[in-house]
């Protein structure tokens, strides 16, 4: 089925701001549509910003395959729900209360976003929910409490393992970390040597720099990592690749030097310059829900409603072809 849709120019304020680089391409908000063959279309640069979003999307749709816009489309179209107010925490809120954002998904697309992420655990052996709750604490993140999902997204007994290491190794893993605590001079990489020869999974760089961080400050530990350890804060989640069949290794690279959490830009790392493919990590939610669970986290930074509206502004043909 071809669907054409025209609308009727506007005048904008905002007609001075077209972007002359960047080809963006319109969707409709129809559930489920591929796309073909499209022409592209110019809209306007919708606010200054060194990483582009609405670029990035398009280049998700060009070589991902991904309807990303169509998705938000049809969130605002039919239930009628405004994401940009969802999501705005997260961009402008370095506290990130993101419990009450995913409450508010919850209540607002009449889903329960707890059920999504206990897919994404099933279905991608990595216990979402519990790692991105602790994003509430983004600039003080509890590093004990992320880390305890390492037993749900890796498939290993985190407990077990530090019980291991006590008894095991002749290691007494709570004097251990006492020390860290007091003592900025303790090289706590052999602590995790296990982790990394048993479990297939290089965790000596994540608190290889405690001992410059006696409180284990992660907001701290990643800026001393990147800037006065020289060492790229990326590496560190790398291995998660491997162990959770997810390049995560961007995810928290931005963290470093963007203490307000800018998803835009983590995203956009993961895409383009990691070369991740991010339609892969959310796929599992579109087959497990019957949503497009790959656009959900694709747009935090500015909400589609914006997009819609400068569509209303420009004479926009569309045509989409429906499957």
């Amino acid at each position: 089925m071809i669907l054409n849709v025209s609308m009727k120019p506007v005048e904008s304020k905002k007609s001075d701001q077209m972007s002359p680089s960047r080809t963006y391409i319109a969707v409709c908000p129809v559930h489920r549509v591929s796309f073909p063959k499209m022409n592209p279309i110019k809209l306007p640069q919708l606010y200054p910003h060194p990483r582009d979003t609405f670029g990035m999307l398009v280049n998700w749709q060009k070589y991902h395959h991904m309807n990303v816009e169509a998705i938000f489309n049809e969130v605002d179209h039919y239930l009628d729900v405004n994401v940009e107010a969802i999501f705005s925490e997260l961009n402008h809120n370095h506290h990130m209360n993101v419990e009450a954002i995913f409450s508010e998904l919850d209540h607002c697309f009449h889903m329960n976003v707890e059920a999504i992420f206990n897919e994404l655990d099933h279905c991608r052996h990595m216990n979402v929910e519990a790692i991105f709750s602790e994003l509430d604490h983004c600039c003080h993140m509890n590093v004990e409490a992320i880390f305890s999902e390492l037993d749900h997204c890796c498939h290993m007994n985190v407990e077990a393992i530090f019980s291991e290491l006590d008894h095991c190794c002749h290691m007494n893993v709570e004097a251990i970390f006492s020390e860290l605590d007091q003592c900025r001079h303790m090289n706590v990489e052999a602590i995790f040597n296990e982790l990394d020869h048993n479990h297939h999974m290089n965790v000596e760089a994540i608190f290889s720099e405690l001992d410059h961080c006696c409180h284990m400050n992660v907001e701290a530990i990643f800026s001393e990592l990147d800037h006065c350890c020289h060492m790229n804060v990326e590496a560190i989640f790398s291995e998660l690749d491997h162990c959770c069949h997810m390049n995560v290794e961007a995810i928290f690279s931005e963290l470093d030097q963007c203490r307000h959490m800018n998803v835009e830009a983590i995203f956009n790392e993961l895409d383009h310059c990691r070369h991740m493919n991010v339609e892969a990590i959310f796929s599992e939610l579109d087959h497990c829900l019957d949503i497009n669970g790959e656009a959900i986290f694709s747009e935090l930074d500015h909400c589609l409603d914006v997009i819609v509206e400068l569509l209303r502004q420009y004479s926009v043909n569309w045509t989409i072809v429906v499957i």
